[in-house]
């Protein structure tokens, strides 16, 4: 049986793969299950998004007495399918990020042709396929979880003064539930539906930004024949 169980082979020089089995007894019937982790590691990128957003672009003069240091920027959360950990920044203001701007809240800050205050979006994702044995190897679920950072960089005339700095936030978006979660699903469910399938995706982070926002969506491949572009 084991002979026939999916390896992925096809994604194995792209990505590093970690495959994982054991049985489960349901109804008193034992049943074979796999479930087979994928790094996007070799260089491939297949499972990498980098989206840079220029939150504040360069302000005209007639802008300068704007509250640019009050002003909030935010994520919104409502179109992420998967589960955001607790503890993400979910608010912030300039002053909040950057050191060079805390305690000015009077302050002149302009830039001559170049963006005031971008973010950089850097995602990684790691996709997790999850398999069981009845009556043929059957795919009954997907999985994921995004490791992302996002870089925040200022730079602009500040009361006069040049200042820059950049500072960098980590944070994972991930969808919930083990194994057990997947196959159990599929147990329950297969003698209605033998071809059941619990896909849960990431979905979209929406940043609000002061001059533009941006929709970033990590890299997700609902089946595996979509790891390989």
């Amino acid at each position: 049986m084991y002979d026939s169980a999916p390896d992925l082979s096809a994604a194995a020089s792209a990505y590093t793969l970690y495959t994982y089995d054991g049985t489960v007894t349901h109804n008193g019937t034992a049943y074979s299950y796999r479930y087979i982790k994928v790094i996007d590691n070799k260089g491939y990128n297949g499972l990498t998004h980098v989206q840079e957003l220029d939150a504040v672009a360069d302000l005209s003069y007639e802008q300068l007495g704007t509250s640019i240091l009050s002003y909030n920027f935010s994520y919104g959360l409502s179109l992420v399918a998967g589960k955001t950990p607790v503890g993400l920044l979910t608010h912030w203001t300039l002053g909040n990020i950057f050191n060079v701007l805390e305690n000015l809240p009077d302050a002149k800050i302009s830039s001559s042709g170049g963006d005031i205050y971008r973010n950089i979006h850097v995602g990684v994702t790691s996709m997790t396929y999850y398999y069981l044995y009845n009556n043929g190897w059957k795919l009954i679920g997907v999985g994921a979880v995004v490791d992302i950072i996002r870089d925040d960089y200022f730079a602009g005339n500040v009361n006069g003064v040049p200042k820059s700095e950049l500072n960098t936030y980590s944070f994972k978006i991930y969808t919930e539930g083990i194994w057990r979660d997947y196959v159990d699903a599929y147990l329950n469910s297969m003698a209605i539906n033998p071809s059941y399938c619990l896909t849960k995706e990431i979905g979209t982070l929406e940043v609000n930004g002061y001059s533009n926002d941006l929709w970033y969506t990590p890299r997700y491949a609902r089946i595996p024949t979509e790891l390989i572009k």
